[in-house]
């Protein structure tokens, strides 16, 4: 993807730290993960303060494309001074973002991960004819968090390449929405690893 520019001043920006816990935006049309540029630091930008960071997404299945600034702010809270971060998204409505918490990695793979689960869908399974979109998934185990419309599915894939006759696999965890996956499967996720840690 090619870096827009948005004027003389537009630099490329540092990386995030590397304690950044990473963010999985999802394209508000189709709810394929979408890919990030290079970020850049642009100044005096369709109105847009100084040193803020731009990062222009594409959507890989629907071709959209999503341009997200992060102007730093800072406020006074109980007499301290504290820097923050305010958003503003081009393109429509705001942008889903998951925030991923430990074990819990973004993929690289979701179109490979998407047919693995369509090769072990059985005609009898929960999400069988479902069209499904890798976001995530488990770095210690196969769980994949695949989304299908506003609902959230964490599956343990069998990797046997072929149909499951059995509809109980691959095992499936079905969410109302991506807020009650985190709620209810990735904090209690987060927080069983950072127990085993000593």
């Amino acid at each position: 993807m090619m870096a827009r520019s948005c004027g003389p001043r537009c630099q490329p920006s540092r990386p995030e730290k590397s304690g950044t816990v990473p963010s999985v935006y999802a394209c508000p049309s189709c709810s394929a993960q979408l890919v990030a540029g290079a970020p850049r630091t642009c100044a005096d930008s369709d109105g847009i303060s100084a040193d803020a960071t731009v990062v222009d997404f594409e959507c890989p299945r629907c071709a959209t494309r999503h341009t997200r600034w992060r102007i730093p702010r800072v406020r006074r809270v109980d007499g301290q001074v504290r820097g923050e971060w305010t958003e503003r998204w081009s393109g429509g409505p705001p942008i889903v973002a998951l925030t991923l918490l430990r074990p819990w990695v973004a993929v690289s793979n979701a179109d490979s991960l998407a047919a693995e689960l369509a090769r072990e869908l059985g005609p009898r399974h929960v999400l069988f004819g479902r069209a499904v979109q890798a976001l995530a998934r488990r770095s210690d185990c196969d769980d994949v968090l695949f989304v299908s419309l506003a609902q959230a599915f964490v599956v343990h894939l069998t990797w046997t390449g072929r149909q499951e006759v059995d509809p109980r696999w691959p095992s499936t965890e079905t969410y109302a929405s991506l807020e009650d996956f985190i709620e209810e499967r990735m904090v209690s996720d987060a927080a069983d690893v950072d127990d085993d840690d000593p």
